[in-house]
């Protein structure tokens, strides 16, 4: 679930989203209130028929683009972690040339009715990137489109979506170029360059700074699983770039015991099958103790005070 899309401000406290939900009437329950079972994972192509079929449509659009060159799939789905109810379905699409305007505004509008079409409660996001800054890759990354759950009402009012750079892209096609699926064209390996580590880890730590600084609080469910696996990339950096479950389960054995409670409620609502509206997904639709939020971005900081 993503916390934030390339463009926004991090700096929504988290006093105001309380005051935004007490505004709409909005009364978060209590943990034991929401079920918190287990949901199947899925992987591609495994995933149900529906969303599948989506995903196809999706895919058909983006090849669609002028002088597209490959789709890949990365995130949750690509490593077999895509749990229906919470997920979010995360692409990159490679092109050789700069798009124009009325091509990103074509695209703006189409992919936003697929996005309203979606099968599932969870978003999609992904960014076109141009080849050239790809073989070697370039850091922060320009790229020439994006889009979010968060762009859709900038696409309905007539615009196209965020321009410029995101260094968040480094982390994207690290996860892409490892773990990643190609749906369209060659595989990742073979289009996407070597990324720097050094590049992966300002990514990730500009995560982390996010998160510490009280997007756990905002946004627990994903601030959580994120520092687990920043903390484990920095500590132990794994062979191949970890998912939030794999991160998770890396920190209820190498984290001080005082975290895993917070780090195993996280892990239940990232798998709960429980249906949360859209606009309580950050919270999984129950309240959290701030308190036990803000120990382990306090462990965090100070895991990483070499790094930040």
């Amino acid at each position: 679930m993503a916390h934030r899309q390339v463009g926004m401000s991090r700096t929504r406290s988290t006093t105001t989203i309380l005051l935004c939900l007490r505004s709409f009437g909005v009364r978060l329950a209590s943990r034991d209130q929401i079920d918190h079972a287990a949901s199947p994972p899925s992987c591609w192509p495994m995933v149900d028929d529906d969303v599948r079929q989506w995903m196809h449509a999706v895919v058909d659009r983006l090849g669609e683009i002028p002088t597209v060159i490959a789709v890949c799939l990365h995130g949750s789905l690509a490593v077999g972690s895509f749990h229906r109810p919470t997920s979010d379905v995360d692409l990159l699409a490679i092109v050789e040339n700069t798009l124009d305007q009325s091509t990103r505004r074509e695209l703006a509008v189409d992919v936003l009715d697929l996005f309203d079409r979606r099968p599932i409660v969870g978003g999609l996001e992904f960014s076109v990137v141009r080849r050239h800054f790809l073989e070697p890759f370039t850091h922060p990354a320009p790229y020439e489109f994006h889009f979010s759950e968060r762009w859709a009402e900038n696409v309905r009012g007539g615009a196209s979506g965020p321009v410029g750079t995101d260094r968040d892209l480094a982390a994207h096609f690290t996860m892409a170029r490892l773990r990643g699926v190609a749906l369209l064209g060659p595989p990742p390996l073979t289009v996407v360059g070597h990324v720097p580590h050094e590049a992966y880890i300002d990514a990730i730590l500009d995560d982390a700074r996010w998160i510490i600084d009280g997007g756990i609080v905002e946004s627990p469910v994903y601030g959580v699983l994120n520092l687990c696996r920043i903390i484990q990339v920095v500590r132990d950096d794994p062979e191949l770039p970890p998912s939030k479950e794999e991160g998770a389960n890396w920190a209820k054995e190498h984290l001080p015991v005082e975290h895993h409670s917070i780090v195993a409620d996280a892990l239940e609502c990232y798998r709960s099958r429980a249906q949360i509206p859209t606009h309580l997904r950050r919270v999984h639709g129950h309240r959290w103790d701030p308190g036990r939020l803000r120990a382990l971005a306090a462990h965090a900081r100070e895991e990483l005070q070499r790094h930040l």
